[in-house]
């Protein structure tokens, strides 16, 4: 029986290691990915030294909070400058940030909008767990810090020194909403972040996302699920367009089968209501990919 256990377990690891090596040769075809840690990557954090306690369950530190993984992707076409264009994309709730890559085709999706000279950062958060927080990412200065060792990866990449972040977008599916709300209202890079877009992920810090868009007219892009579907974030985005509409701020609501990239390209604050479920709206319909070809800002 020992030794039916052992092999079959010996399976699965080579058979989970063919798969990672599929994808990654997958990547290869659009670009260099490059997968490294940071110091100043969301974890290790002093607020989950101790692990979180959820629901009556403790996540320890050094399985959920302890991984610096970031992954930097520059698409083989970019023709990049000493001014980096960037998209960091914030993932949710019970992720490992290598299956993110994988299964909502972000490269993919940035590699199908060609001529953007834009690269992908994709940090580690709160690993496998069910927490919003973004660690060092949601300390003041602590996004401004991130970005500077993300240039510094890419410099050593491409071999161009002193190089300067140019603009930016937010990008966070699920609980990855929080990580950007305090990053907008921490204020690191503020003239730089020009765009966020949320998927299925608008659970709360509204007020953080209003001052944002009052200071910056920066670019808004909300897709957003029916409750049962999983993502719970309808009664909350149709809440936050009475306020908007109540304020006189301008925004377009539509459903996702009628978006056209002209629409995208068009309005500076857009509510999507989507069919799909909640893990579906980042790749289902391409919609990444949609938000960043119809991208004014991102060149």
């Amino acid at each position: 029986m020992k030794k039916i256990s052992f092999s079959l377990l010996l399976f699965c690891v080579f058979n989970s290691y063919l798969l990672a090596q599929d994808a990654y040769s997958r990547f290869k075809s659009y670009g260099t990915l490059i997968k490294t840690t940071l110091k100043t990557a969301p974890f290790p954090h002093q607020e989950r030294a101790n692990g979180f306690l959820y629901q009556g369950k403790n996540y320890p530190a050094d399985i959920h909070y302890s991984d610096s993984t970031v992954f930097i992707f520059i698409p083989k076409n970019a023709k990049l400058g000493n001014k980096i264009d960037m998209v960091v994309y914030l993932h949710g709730w019970w992720a490992k940030v290598d299956s993110v890559l994988t299964k909502f085709m972000l490269i993919e999706q940035l590699a199908q909008a060609e001529k953007k000279n834009t690269i992908l950062v994709i940090p580690q958060l709160a690993k496998s767990v069910p927490d919003s927080y973004a660690g060092k990412l949601a300390d003041k200065n602590g996004f401004g810090s991130f970005v500077q060792d993300v240039l510094l990866k890419v410099s050593d990449q491409i071999g161009v020194k002193n190089l300067r972040v140019g603009n930016i977008a937010l990008a966070g599916h699920s609980g990855g909403y929080e990580g950007i709300a305090y990053i907008l209202s921490n204020g690191d890079l503020a003239e730089n972040i020009k765009e966020v877009y949320i998927f299925d992920g608008l659970y709360g810090q509204l007020e953080k996302f209003t001052f944002w868009l009052l200071q910056s007219k920066g670019r808004f892009v909300n897709i957003f699920t029916k409750n049962e579907e999983g993502g719970g974030t309808e009664n909350i985005s149709k809440d936050f367009m009475k306020t908007m509409f109540a304020w006189k701020m301008p925004f377009k609501s539509i459903n996702e089968s009628d978006l056209t990239l002209s629409i995208l390209e068009n309005n500076q604050i857009l509510h999507i209501f989507s069919n799909s479920k909640h893990n579906q709206v980042v790749y289902l319909s391409n919609n990444f990919y949609k938000f960043l070809v119809t991208s004014q800002y991102l060149k």
